[in-house]
């Protein structure tokens, strides 16, 4: 009998035997796309496609590179989509590439032949999504697999309730199994059903959780997968005595949500100051019941030459840009997590803080439903940048860290986002053209590690603001349109340098539809080329691809674990007439389901 072959998922495989065999019938689900999606799918994707070769859907993968195939049915040593992974990890050809760290176990580049030698066989509409490969070097049952458990299998296979006769509150009983067999084979992930079943497509009659579950939220997701596949293949370890109860994923619940942004302009006064100019000087401010801080650099007034060598860059030309605030480093988590989790709220009690003034006027900001998963994707939180928030969301954060300190905050325009990044400077990137010195200014796909990592560990541009290029792209207003820059231009007729206009308007109209809007400076998992001042990164569909929930959300990005945000204070409030550009509009607030 042939043995089944289990993937490493970036690990060692826990296999008996190392001459194991690949199953002749392999399945794409359950076999190839894990390989794929953990090496090869982040370089080549629709937002990066390295050597312009796409493998995240089908007809993309049978393009190829530059018109040449990489996969030749029945032939994988004449399909270089396998051939490449089987070269030396020191081969400058070798996929993935040295620097990624990782090389593919023969068990995954077996799996790749297999699959290309009986037909390279895809399921109709199948996408691929990149997926992170780090894991615990070895799995904690109460750590790692218990809240997997006990959050998404107890409660219909416990101790109250088992259905098909199974229960998974004990080794015992998850080890007898129930109609189909036992749940789990020691050692042998692809014999167990608890494993094989949580790998089904979400439509899938089997899969497990079922899926009226998924749309309550009852998710299991990629990296618990992983996990469970980890834990199976290393022994099952399950800690003598320790019984699993049903849990529910936990809810966060806020303040009923009812202030709208005209009416939050007007509860902070704005209306009264509009169009004032404020003297700008940095300064460094707490959190109001918090000691979380945030440091704000004044940005003088001048001019820059916006854009770069790009189609959507072009052409050229001179821009104006009023006097404004930006922050020192990018978002980060603690910042963040106050608004999102709503813990200014929690602390009152816990700190014994008296509320001022503000604080109830901030308690009504619109805040996100609690995440599905860990939104860092493990790759940590400490003095971190947050990462994928959709921009209303960072729009929503600006509104409510306006009410907390009475200051008018908001995402930059892309033209006060590309002035604040050049700082004085006409070249590629704010310290020169030379590409090799970026590692100094950035972290970026060669020396990332393949995640971000601390805010201001790199040296900071001239006007003292750090990771400007790259860790995480950064939310600007702006949505995309190719011919903008060519057409603002029209608009607003002038001659070319030395003469410019000032502060460009965000497209009109302003945008309304959730992908096509902008970020900037590129990011950990970005090339060179990307995070030059002037390139422009568009959102797209797969941003948001893992998100199980039914409309999905408007707060998660759940696949752009690149994107973050930095915001700006203007030194001139905008009148009320023109929240809409920089705010969400009372419409979109009215049309955010309630918590």
């Amino acid at each position: 009998m042939i043995k089944k072959l289990a993937l490493t998922l970036g690990v060692s495989c826990a296999l008996s035997s190392a001459n194991a065999e690949v199953d002749k019938s392999v399945d794409f689900i359950r076999d190839v796309k894990p390989v794929l999606e953990f090496n090869c799918v982040s370089c080549h994707q629709a937002t990066k496609a390295k050597g312009k070769l796409r493998i995240d859907t089908y007809d993309e993968m049978m393009k190829g590179a530059s018109g040449d195939a990489v996969i030749v049915s029945g032939k994988p040593e004449e399909s270089t989509m396998y051939t490449t992974t089987v070269l030396g990890a020191d081969d400058d050809d070798v996929m993935p590439p040295t620097k990624h760290h990782h090389v593919m176990s023969k068990f995954e580049t077996d799996i790749l032949k297999e699959w290309i030698k009986t037909g390279a066989k895809w399921p109709k509409g199948e996408k691929l999504v990149a997926q992170k490969r780090q894991l615990p070097e070895k799995i904690d049952f109460v750590k790692d697999i218990q809240p997997i458990l006990e959050l998404n299998c107890v409660s219909c296979h416990g101790p109250t309730k088992d259905k098909g006769d199974l229960r998974l509150d004990t080794l015992e009983a998850a080890l007898k199994g129930g109609d189909t067999g036992p749940s789990i084979v020691v050692g042998k992930p692809l014999e167990s059903s608890l494993y094989t079943l949580s790998i089904l497509s979400e439509d899938h009659d089997d899969v497990m959780p079922p899926a009226k579950a998924m749309k309550k939220g009852q998710v299991v997701t990629f990296k618990e997968k992983a996990l469970l596949r980890k834990w199976i293949e290393q022994g099952a370890a399950w800690p003598k005595g320790v019984k699993l109860k049903p849990k529910k994923r936990p809810s966060k619940n806020a303040a009923k949500v009812d202030l709208l942004p005209t009416e939050l302009y007007k509860k902070l006064g704005f209306d009264k100051i509009a169009g004032k100019v404020q003297k700008t000087e940095s300064y460094k401010n707490v959190i109001p019941g918090t000691p979380v801080e945030y440091n704000m650099v004044a940005i003088p007034g001048g001019t820059y030459v916006r854009g770069g060598s790009e189609a959507d860059e072009q052409p050229k030309s001179e821009i104006k840009i009023d006097p404004f605030w930006i922050q020192k480093f990018e978002m980060s988590w603690d910042q963040y997590e106050i608004w999102q989790f709503d813990l200014d709220i929690a602390r009152r009690k816990q700190d014994k803080y008296v509320p001022n003034k503000m604080d109830p006027i901030a308690d009504v900001i619109s805040r996100p439903t609690g995440p599905y998963l860990d939104m860092s994707f493990g790759m940590g939180k400490k003095n971190r940048p947050v990462i994928s928030m959709t921009q209303l969301a960072a729009k929503c954060y600006a509104m409510w860290l306006s009410a907390k300190t009475g200051h008018f905050y908001r995402l930059p325009t892309e033209a006060e986002w590309e002035y604040a990044c050049r700082a004085g400077s006409k070249t590629a990137y704010h310290f020169g053209d030379d590409d090799s010195k970026l590692g100094e200014y950035a972290w970026y796909y060669d020396n990332a590690d393949e995640q971000y990592q601390e805010r201001g560990k790199k040296k900071p541009n001239a006007w003292g603001l750090y990771d400007m290029h790259g860790n995480v792209s950064e939310w600007v207003l702006d949505s995309y349109k190719e011919d903008f820059y060519a057409n603002s231009l029209k608009e607003n007729p002038i001659n070319l340098p030395p003469v410019g206009f000032a502060n460009p308007p965000i497209e009109s109209p302003w945008p309304t539809k959730l992908y096509g809007r902008i970020v900037r400076g590129g990011s950990w998992d970005d090339d060179p080329e990307d995070l030059r001042s002037a390139n422009r990164i568009v959102s797209t569909t797969e941003w948001k691809i893992q998100d199980p929930q039914l409309p999905k959300s408007v707060w998660y990005h759940t696949d752009a674990i690149w994107v973050g945000f930095r915001l700006v204070r203007v030194a001139k409030v905008p009148p009320l007439s023109e929240l809409h550009k920089y705010w969400p509009s009372d419409d979109e607030i009215k049309a955010i389901p309630k918590r």
